[in-house]
């Protein structure tokens, strides 16, 4: 499903399978692991930002899609989420407190959070962004291969703050990619039950996120992504490298496109905010 609004609902599916989150952005096929089995039918939280869509599978099947199917499921929590880590069913929470969950075996599991660090607001710190700026390399409007041929050139700016390319002067124009790269220093007591989301906020257009040199499968519709498993206590690195538009290039070059005023604001504006959670195990596989 897919809106132009953002979308936290729950949906009924017919069926009495196990249910499954398809990510086709990813490829990714995970088990949703709080649902109510009820009769005929399978009950789902569906949490969607505006725009943006998923797919949902039922299947009987041990290992449908190569995906394991957990021995256990929640059927209510007051924390947060829950997902399967490692074959264990965890509950997460972004504030320290006391959880109650209840599984699809009948018990109810108590877990007591501790402290989360706070969020984290990256836009306002440092970035460094390495940019290409694609300018064609004969004279507008020659025609031929000649026509395609493209210079690009390097453009690296120190920014203390993350703003669109139309407002940093070297790239007023520009049109291109750039790679934007920070770091986040997380506490000596970040361990394994810690974890954190990564909104990316407002990017334009196309790109791509990696942390600590690993990448990572992101929705180019809502730019977020769980990224609990690549961090670590000290210093972490984070790279967003954004592809654009011609648009801005050609409003300088062209003047039909200048008449329109449209200049597209390009590159990683954000708000970046980084959302730390801890996680509690709520039934181990045996």
């Amino acid at each position: 499903m897919a809106t132009g609004s953002a979308v936290d609902t729950m949906v009924t599916l017919e069926g009495t399978g196990q249910p499954y989150a398809l990510d086709t952005f990813s490829g990714a096929i995970t088990p949703i692991t709080t649902f109510v089995r009820r009769g005929g039918t399978v009950t789902v939280r569906v949490s969607l930002a505006r725009d943006a869509s998923t797919v949902i599978a039922l299947s009987d099947a041990p290992r449908p899609f190569a995906a394991a199917r957990p021995g256990n499921s929640v059927v209510s929590t007051t924390a947060d989420s829950s997902a399967l880590v490692g074959g264990s069913l965890v509950v997460r929470a972004a504030a320290a407190g006391t959880y109650q969950t209840t599984l699809s075996s009948g018990s109810r599991v108590r877990s007591v959070i501790g402290s989360v660090p706070a969020v984290l607001d990256l836009t306002g710190q440092a970035w460094q962004l390495d940019a290409e700026d694609w300018t064609p390399t004969n004279p507008y409007g020659t025609v031929g291969a000649a026509g395609s041929e493209t210079t690009k050139v390097p453009v690296s700016v120190a920014l203390t703050s993350l703003k669109a390319w139309p407002d940093i002067p070297e790239l007023a124009n520009a049109s291109g990619v750039g790679t934007y790269t920070t770091t986040v220093t997380l506490p000596a007591s970040w361990d394994a039950t810690h974890g954190a989301t990564l909104d990316l906020g407002r990017v334009t257009d196309t790109f791509t996120l990696a942390v600590n040199g690993q990448t990572v499968a992101v929705d180019q519709i809502s730019a977020q992504a769980d990224v609990g498993n690549l961090l670590h206590a000290g210093s972490n690195t984070i790279v967003v490298r954004v592809a654009t538009t011609l648009g801005n290039r050609l409003f300088a070059l062209d003047a039909a496109v200048r008449n329109r005023g449209v200049v597209q604001e390009y590159g990683l504006v954000g708000p970046v905010v980084l959302t730390p959670y801890r996680q509690a195990v709520v039934w181990r596989a045996r």
